[in-house]
């Protein structure tokens, strides 16, 4: 569990381990308890201008 206790938002990158042969399908989050934030497995390329594009 982390808890961000500063006023501006941060950067976080988390990395679980997976069998060689394991599969990440999608992700999901609960802030606070309430806010669920879901992912979507996307090709890494999309993904990264995606993101690059909404943090701006």
């Amino acid at each position: 569990t982390y808890k961000n206790v500063e006023k501006d938002s941060i950067e976080a990158i988390y990395k679980f381990p997976l069998h060689e042969a394991a599969a990440v399908c999608g992700f999901e989050a609960e802030i606070d308890g309430k806010k669920t934030i879901k992912g979507i497995a996307k090709e890494a390329k999309q993904a990264a201008q995606e993101y690059d594009e909404a943090i701006q």
